[in-house]
């Protein structure tokens, strides 16, 4: 699963140590998945359409 995260400046820095420490990254195989799907999935939801 990815996602985002959005933070002010006064949580920065305890964000930034935790993402670090903790190995919040994602391996590039999972990013490369990730980025097929968003690229094809206008097919995927047409397809769903129209087999609803």
């Amino acid at each position: 699963m990815l996602g985002t995260i959005t933070t002010s400046e006064k949580y920065w820095s305890q964000l930034y140590d935790n993402s670090f420490f903790m190995g919040y990254t994602a391996a590039p195989d999972d990013i490369n998945l990730a980025l097929r799907g968003i690229r094809t999935i206008n097919a995927r939801i047409k397809q769903h359409e129209a087999s609803a």
